[in-house]
């Protein structure tokens, strides 16, 4: 993956969780960087459950309405970390990119 000195990725980012949306899908972090997920609206319960990457796999989010708190996820290894909703997998589903 390559990415230039405009797209290259942080050490914080930001996914929002609405209605059916995983927004933006996939996002790349620097190694130990962190991403927050959001609950922004909608009145369905979603979850953030890791899918693939490198092992162990981070802890899952809990299940958790619109209005429920951020959930955060601090990466330190290298590799492409597959997500979804697992109340939602077909149409909630994301990746996390983490490099050096």
């Amino acid at each position: 993956m390559f990415f230039t000195s405009a797209s290259a990725p942080g050490t914080a980012v930001g996914v929002s969780v609405s209605n059916f949306l995983f927004t933006p899908r996939d996002t790349a972090v620097q190694t130990g960087g962190t991403v927050t997920w959001t609950w922004n609206s909608g009145t369905t319960q979603h979850n953030v459950t890791y899918t693939g990457g490198p092992t162990p796999l981070p802890n899952n989010s809990p299940t958790q309405d619109a209005t429920g708190p951020a959930f955060s996820t601090t990466f330190t290894t290298v590799g492409t970390y597959t997500y979804h909703c697992a109340i939602h997998p077909t149409q909630m589903s994301g990746s996390v990119t983490v490099v050096n």
